[in-house]
């Protein structure tokens, strides 16, 4: 049992707590639905790939992604996409969810957090993830490293 924890954020400040309590079967179905090892375009070294559920839980990421932040695979599959995202954009990102659970896709800079502590910005754009019926269950989204 895999259990995930991610706060809240309005304006980069908490406002709350979200708890779920998962099998990670349930994240390995995910992984199989999403199929981003056959996705020729999901590994590129300019762009940090990371795949997450409805909820914000990272499913896959790419090598790109992993090498950028420092971390190994088993350390980010599981976790909350906020883990990764340095404190002044965890309301940004936090808006850009909501809005696209809402139905918006909306382009947005966001802060990265690196292992070591370290922040760089991106450019989050972001594809849909569809179950067989055609509902959308989650996003892979790409990050482009912007020039600071």
């Amino acid at each position: 049992m895999l259990q995930v924890v991610r706060k809240r954020y309005q304006n980069n400040e908490v406002i709350g707590m979200d708890v779920d309590m998962r099998d990670v079967s349930v994240i390995k179905a995910m992984q199989d639905l999403y199929d981003v090892d056959s996705r020729d375009d999901y590994e590129d070294p300019d762009i940090l790939r990371r795949s997450v559920d409805y909820i914000g839980t990272i499913v896959d990421c790419s090598q790109s992604y992993l090498d950028n932040l420092g971390y190994a695979k088993d350390e980010v599959i599981g976790i909350s996409l906020y883990e990764h995202t340095a404190p002044r954009s965890k309301g940004n990102l936090h808006a850009n969810m909501e809005n696209w659970r809402a139905g918006y896709r909306d382009a947005a800079v966001i802060w990265m957090l690196r292992k070591d502590g370290t922040e760089f910005p991106t450019t989050l754009t972001a594809a849909d993830e569809l179950n067989e019926d055609g509902v959308v269950v989650g996003r892979t989204v790409a990050l482009k490293l912007m020039d600071v």
